[in-house]
């Protein structure tokens, strides 16, 4: 296995997966199920097959400080956005440092990274680099910038893009122009020619209150989605929902999977677990909790027409949920460990890692699941 080791003083973020777009797959740490009543028993299993790193005369200006997004291209190179860095890192499919493409600036190919709404896609061919807060889109092809283009000015912040293998774009447009601000799950053309509008959401997450400050919505209804290149469908569903939906590449409903997950009633150890993560929300700001949780936090897609549903627990960093295939037959539960820091992004066939060791140094890696 190549790679070593990254130091990670800067590091924030200190789990993230990335479902990849290639055969280096699977996900991180380990995944524990007890055998189901009514079930087939199975587990997942996770191997790692690659470790990624940098070269060790490596500088600090090298190390990763807030990763948002990770992509895979056909020829096995693993792309990392770095929101902190206001770059995007490559290593080749052996795990060795290639480069780093952009860096912080205005200009074409440069980044502002001003907060999370930044991301990558990949159409084949073209890795396109998203600085929403800019408005900018930057395209790169085979490592060399190419061009830089403006979002389309129908759409007020992307919060979510995936370029799809026929050639149309599945991407959440987040509008804060209106009093209720809204999430807008579309369809569109290679052109940003919106298709079809696929859902609503209205965000009422976050509201301002009486005292200047905000008001923090715990639990809020919000999208959950799943497309990468390379795929037949996509995936949509949210966090209350009972049915995960499956959708062709022009956007047409096919298959509902029913997840038949009840949401929980919150606890105090709820609620004070997730006061922790958001310690910004003292006075004037302020938190409310429904007296219900999410049903699920999201899904992580498998080979084979399965789904792990899960949901996450603030307190230890777990994933705990079950397998399901797309018939909605539960095939065993299962427990994710990731840290409480952990999030989860998702592709097709496998995982990328960026896991953080007991004395705080950072190591990026793939992984092989398997069912069993």
């Amino acid at each position: 296995m190549v790679g070593m080791w990254l130091n990670g003083r800067a590091l924030r973020l200190l789990v993230m997966g990335v479902l990849l777009l290639s055969g280096v797959g699977g996900w991180v740490s380990a995944l524990s199920a007890a055998e189901p009543s009514g079930s087939s028993g199975k587990k997942l299993v996770f191997t790692e097959r690659t470790q990624f790193g940098l070269p060790s005369e490596a500088t600090d200006d090298l190390f990763l400080e807030s990763p948002s997004d990770l992509m895979m291209d056909k020829q096995g190179r693993l792309y990392v956005l770095d929101r902190g860095a206001k770059t995007v890192f490559v290593w080749d499919a052996d795990g060795r440092y290639r480069t780093n493409l952009g860096r912080e600036g205005q200009g074409p190919g440069e980044f502002t990274f001003k907060s999370s709404r930044c991301m990558l896609s990949y159409d084949g061919e073209t890795l396109f680099v998203v600085d929403s807060d800019a408005g900018k889109i930057h395209h790169f092809v085979d490592l060399e910038y190419q061009q830089t283009r403006k979002k389309p000015t129908r759409f007020h912040m992307l919060l979510y893009l995936r370029h799809l293998k026929n050639g149309n774009i599945f991407l959440i447009n987040q509008n804060y122009r209106n009093k209720v601000p809204y999430s807008q799950l579309l369809l569109t053309d290679g052109d940003f020619k919106i298709i079809k509008e696929l859902d609503h959401f209205e965000d009422k997450t976050f509201s301002r209150n009486e005292n200047g400050g905000w008001d923090f919505h715990a639990y809020a209804p919000r999208p959950l989605v799943y497309a990468a290149y390379g795929l037949d469908y996509f995936l949509l569903s949210d966090n209350r929902g009972e049915t995960v939906d499956v959708y062709d590449l022009d956007g047409n409903l096919k298959r509902k999977i029913n997840v038949a997950l009840s949401r929980p009633l919150l606890t105090q150890a709820d609620k004070d677990a997730l006061r922790e993560q958001v310690r910004w929300a003292k006075p004037p700001h302020r938190v409310f909790f429904p007296d219900y949780g999410e049903r699920f936090t999201s899904f992580l897609p498998l080979a084979g027409e399965q789904l792990f549903i899960y949901s996450k627990d603030f307190g230890n960093g777990t994933l705990t949920g079950k397998i399901l295939d797309w018939q909605g037959r539960n095939l065993g539960p299962g427990t994710l460990v990731l840290g409480v820091e952990g999030r989860v992004d998702v592709f097709p066939a496998g995982v990328v890692t960026i896991l953080a060791d007991e004395e705080g140094n950072y190591a990026v890696k793939a992984h092989q699941a398997t069912l069993r």
